[in-house]
């Protein structure tokens, strides 16, 4: 082909037409142009296709990964919800002249008190693809933010679960080791086979005044666990939302 336009070329200017010459020249140059935009335009288009089989792959595993999380928080929340309770009723039965209450409630209100979630979400898909700069590929920019927040999120609540933990291995033995019988409490398939032989003194945890602040401790980190959970639950449930609407354009 480029000899072929060569041999016009040589033709036009052993005929001395410079006029035509110069037409075809500009003529050649046009096509040359039209060519580079055209190969340019394919290149982007296969870029763009590659790129967005990346976005869809992306999103597809970033669903699944915050999924899993969503659901392991929604038993968290429960938890949160089911110790918050039993602190609340707990604290009712405080007193200097408190009397003994029924065994059972009393050893679910301690196992309760002596009981701290732990919530360890997967970030396998979401830190591979910030640390490769993957993330840069999803085209939604409130999808990234949200995805961008959820880590901070998260880094709160779990420093609030961190003292949670902290306050009972600080607080809690010290208080109840010559008090009640841990053997006793109920920790479900974790329970032990046999009660203690010694008396459960329940008259001095419910007439403690250091046991009632370390109870009310307990639920008011919890009721902060549990509103800081809520909201990344929420941020979870946008950003589900949001990756589903994304997806919806490669159908």
């Amino acid at each position: 082909m480029i000899k072929f336009f060569r041999n016009i070329r040589k033709k036009l200017l052993a005929e001395g037409n410079t006029g035509k010459y110069l037409k075809y020249a500009i003529g050649e140059i046009v096509l040359v142009v039209i060519g580079i935009l055209i190969a340019l335009q394919i290149n982007n288009w296969n870029n763009n296709r590659i790129e967005a089989k990346e976005e869809k792959h992306l999103l597809i595993n970033l669903k699944s990964e915050i999924i899993g999380n969503h659901e392991r928080l929604q038993e968290m929340i429960k938890f949160h919800e089911h110790i918050n309770r039993h602190m609340v009723e707990f604290s009712e039965y405080f007193g200097p002249d408190q009397q003994p209450i029924e065994v059972e409630s009393f050893e679910n209100y301690i196992s309760a008190l002596s009981w701290t979630p732990y919530y360890s979400p997967q970030k396998g898909v979401f830190n591979s693809s910030l640390s490769s700069g993957k993330i840069g590929i999803i085209k939604n920019d409130n999808l990234s933010f949200k995805l961008s927040s959820i880590t901070s999120l998260e880094k709160t609540y779990g420093n609030i679960l961190d003292h949670l933990k902290n306050l009972l291995s600080n607080h809690f033995t010290a208080h109840i080791i010559d008090k009640y019988p841990l053997i006793n409490m109920r920790t479900g398939d974790l329970s032990a086979n046999k009660r203690s032989s010694f008396p459960l003194e329940q008259k001095k945890v419910l007439q403690s005044m250091e046991f009632e602040t370390l109870v009310n401790l307990k639920r008011l980190n919890t009721s902060d666990a549990l509103g800081h959970a809520e909201d990344l639950y929420q941020v979870q449930n946008e950003i589900i939302g949001l990756i589903d609407s994304e997806l919806k354009r490669f159908e």
